[in-house]
């Protein structure tokens, strides 16, 4: 048999998650209609525009895609300077550029 506070309490749990599922629903249909770069969609940007043998690529704005931290280990960049380096990564993600606050650039040569 329910009592009063087992059947408030299985109500109060129901609708968390029915809550909770719809919240997660519109963060799905937010992220889906975002134009925000992905860390996917830079990684194989990096990868193949540099012929990388390692790219990671993290966002650090806490999935809204505004902060990424790069790591790039490619041969084009033997006998480049950093900043060099570094112009050839910004150079390849310059229209995504547009669309963030900012990278954080990590690269080293294979």
């Amino acid at each position: 048999a329910l009592t009063r506070s087992n059947s408030s309490s299985k109500m109060n749990s129901l609708f968390k998650s029915r809550s909770l599922f719809r919240i997660s629903q519109s963060l799905k249909s937010v992220a889906f209609f975002s134009s925000n770069p992905t860390e996917a969609s830079l990684t194989e940007k990096l990868k193949t525009g540099l012929a990388a043998s390692h790219v990671s690529v993290i966002d650090r704005s806490g999935g809204c895609g505004s902060m990424f931290d790069i790591e790039v280990v490619s041969d084009q960049f033997k006998g480049k300077s950093r900043v060099q380096q570094h112009k050839l990564v910004t150079g390849l993600l310059r229209e995504e550029a547009k669309q963030v606050h900012g990278f954080t650039i990590k690269t080293k040569v294979e």
